[in-house]
Order: C-alpha cells, then sequence, then structure tokens
C-alpha cells in the first residue's frame, strides 16, 4: 500500500494551523495521474483536476480547493477553496468538513472592513468542525477540530453577539 500524506498550514494569529492533512491510500493512488500537481504547477492541472471532480472524484475536488485556497498558479480565492470543499463533502469526502470549517473559521476572524467578528460564519466554522470531529479519519485534524470548537465556544463566551 502507497500513502502519501499532504499537510498545508495557515498562521493566523500566531497559531500554525493545519489546514489540510489527506491521508490518501491506494484507492486514492490509482488514478492519481489525473489530478496530481506539484507546487507551482497546480494551475497546468486544472482543467485535469476540474474534470476529474466533476466525474465524482472527492480527492481531486480537495486538490482543486487547495489551488485556490494557496493561490497557487491561479488568484488566491477562498471562496473557490470553499465551492470545491462542498463539492468533495458532497462526494463523501470525510477531510472536507475540517478544510470547511477552517475556511469559516479565518472568514469570521478576518472579515473585511469593519474588523468585527462575522459571528455566522463563526457559527459555520462550529456546524464544519463538529463533523470533522465526528468522520475525520485523520485523529490529529480530528484534535484540532475539537481545539477549535473550544476556541469558538471561547470566543462567544468573550465577545456577544452585536
Amino acid at each position: 500500500m502507497r500513502t502519501v500524506v499532504v499537510i498545508v498550514c495557515l498562521v493566523l494569529g500566531g497559531l500554525l494551523l493545519p489546514l489540510v492533512t489527506s491521508a490518501l491510500g491506494e484507492e486514492d493512488v490509482k488514478g492519481a495521474s489525473v489530478c496530481l500537481p506539484s507546487p507551482g504547477n497546480a494551475a497546468t492541472w486544472l482543467s485535469n483536476c476540474e474534470q476529474a471532480a466533476n466525474s465524482g472524484d472527492g480527492r481531486s475536488a480537495i486538490i482543486i480547493g487547495e489551488i485556490y485556497w494557496n493561490g497557487d498558479g491561479v488568484p488566491k480565492d477562498n471562496a473557490a477553496a470553499a465551492h470545491w470543499w462542498k463539492i468533495a463533502d458532497q462526494q463523501g469526502r470525510p477531510d472536507a468538513a475540517y478544510l470547511l470549517g477552517n475556511e469559516a473559521y479565518v472568514r469570521a476572524l478576518l472579515p473585511p472592513g469593519n474588523g468585527k467578528v462575522d459571528f455566522a460564519a463563526l457559527d459555520e466554522a462550529a456546524r464544519w468542525f463538529q463533523k470533522a470531529v465526528e468522520v475525520e479519519p485523520n485523529s490529529a485534524a480530528r484534535a484540532q477540530a475539537q481545539e477549535l470548537l473550544s476556541e469558538i465556544d471561547h470566543l462567544h463566551k468573550l465577545m456577544p453577539r452585536t
């Protein structure tokens, strides 16, 4: 069995948050040549990856989300990343919930304009992290999701909704 581990991190407020912790098993690697970009050349793979994702390959949808999240050869676009991760979630990828939780968490804490916490996005993050705690196969990502749920609960206590 061949295993590939992909880890991408985000620094937010001095915290290093793992955003992608996907362990790809043998079944994932069989079709890997369809959508397996390396950093720096992701944009050239985007069409192949989109075709694979639209054909039901949730792993490819995760990868497309990573491409947009990181701005790898395309403009950085967190909304596009979330779109593809939602597709991956619909296709049964358990790792998508954690990624979507992180995307909503970042959106909640870094809202444009007024600098206030976006509580709707924070609640969305909590829902995704709760799902990740329940379905994420990676124990480190599960633990991180649980920790972020605790942080969200703490934020709700510290900052009343306005």
